[in-house]
């Protein structure tokens, strides 16, 4: 698995990373105090985000090319029925459907 990583893309992808954390703690202090927040609430979030996405990322290496293109339509398939669902249910906010709500919790 080791030798099959294309390491100049993945090199670039812990760049985006690496640059993404560094917005992050440089922007989320100041935003923070305006809500009166926790100051490194967003930086722990962002954090919390990078391992789940390099997890993820892991996880779907390991998967073989059949596997990989049966889950991206899996993922197809769910995202157009969200879809549907955002026209049926007719939230628009300022001209645009997409608002998916169940009870306290929504899909942007």
């Amino acid at each position: 698995w080791v030798k099959t990583v294309d390491i100049f893309n993945m090199s670039l992808v812990f760049l985006l990373i690496t640059l993404g954390i560094l917005f992050v703690i440089s922007a989320s202090p100041s935003i923070a105090k305006l809500k009166n927040i926790d100051e490194f609430y967003f930086i722990k979030k962002h954090t919390l985000y990078v391992f789940i996405a390099i997890f993820s990322m892991i996880i779907f290496s390991l998967f073989s090319s059949s596997g990989i293109i049966k889950i991206s339509f899996a993922g197809l398939c769910i995202s157009l029925a969200l879809i549907i669902i955002i026209f049926l249910l007719n939230n628009q906010n300022n001209g645009a459907y997409r608002w998916i709500r169940f009870g306290n919790f929504s899909i942007h």
